[in-house]
């Protein structure tokens, strides 16, 4: 699994290792496909949108895709 800015929508792509993370044990390759999408929307929701600061919390009610 890894992350990067751009360019991972494509069906072959090359990273180098320090972007990428082994899969947990029993996590599909679709589920792991999820895992970068989601944190890259919430960190951006969080902190630049929402100007989330050190030391500040936020409660999240509910998420959904």
């Amino acid at each position: 699994m890894c992350i990067k800015y751009f360019g991972l929508w494509s069906e072959h792509v090359c990273v180098s290792a320090d972007y990428c993370v082994l899969l947990p044990e029993g996590m599909t390759y679709e589920e792991a496909a999820a895992v970068p999408v989601n944190y890259m929307t919430a960190y951006h929701v969080l902190f630049c949108l929402g100007g989330l600061q050190k030391g500040q919390s936020v409660l999240v009610h509910m998420a959904a895709g």
